[in-house]
């Protein structure tokens, strides 16, 4: 953050939320009828948050700030996750205070873009979907 942000926000995550939640609250003024805002954190999965999920402060700021209405993406252990546990969607969910909308990126090739991923979509149990508010697929 530059020196004149750090005077007025606390944090990177403060700074985050204040942002999003005026954009999602100027914006449900205009629409509130069919609103559906996506917040992707800066550690949207378990191997990025720092030092862990359950104490980061980070997380726990965007879980406690952000305003309950906006969703928030998570792609499970890893950037790309071959497995989705409950275990790993409870203790996120507890930080967030919600249930996460899974950005799954099992199929993205942005990464090596000389493969074509195509395989099965596998490693997301069942249980799963009590527990989430939903799921996005990154085919990139």
């Amino acid at each position: 953050m530059t020196k004149p942000d750090k005077e007025i926000f606390q944090s990177f995550a403060h700074a985050q939320v204040s942002i999003s939640n005026e954009i999602y609250n100027h914006l449900s003024r205009i629409q509130s009828d069919c609103l559906n805002f996506l917040f992707c954190p800066t550690q949207y999965c378990t191997t990025r948050a720092v030092p862990s999920v359950s104490e980061s402060e980070y997380l726990n700021t965007i879980g406690q700030k952000l305003l309950p209405t906006i969703d928030i993406l998570w792609t499970g252990s890893k950037v790309i996750s071959k497995v989705i546990t409950v275990k790993d969607i409870q203790e996120i969910t507890e930080v967030l205070r919600r249930k996460p909308v899974i950005w799954d990126n099992i199929h993205a090739n942005d990464y090596d873009q000389k493969r074509v991923f195509l395989g099965p979509y596998s490693g997301r149990n069942c249980e799963l979907i009590p527990l989430l508010r939903g799921v996005v697929t990154n085919p990139n």
